[in-house]
């Protein structure tokens, strides 16, 4: 008889943790990095990320909740993020 008391997802606190925060947080910095590498007029640089942001939000929730290792999601989630505050970072020195 297979065991069945195994737990479906390892560490729901740390799992829960990056579907609400860390996915909220590198939602907004892919958002606020878009226009940096947007080829639109300065009205639609605006304009998309603002309308993409729920469609951004829910690929990486439904990621976080439905990956194997919740190590994975938290790369992925930190290369985002780090990826997109360099972005930031590097246009702001432009300026």
């Amino acid at each position: 008889m297979a065991d069945t008391s195994k737990a479906v997802f390892s560490n729901p606190m740390s799992r829960t943790l990056a579907a609400t925060l860390g996915v909220l947080l590198t939602c907004i910095f892919v958002i606020s990095a878009m226009p940096t590498y947007l080829p639109f007029s300065q009205s639609d640089t605006i304009a998309l990320p603002t309308i993409l942001f729920p469609l951004i939000w829910l690929t990486l929730f439904l990621y976080v909740c439905f990956c194997q290792k919740i190590w994975h999601a938290w790369l992925v989630l930190l290369v985002l993020s780090s990826s997109h505050i360099l972005l930031i970072f590097l246009q702001l020195q432009a300026v």
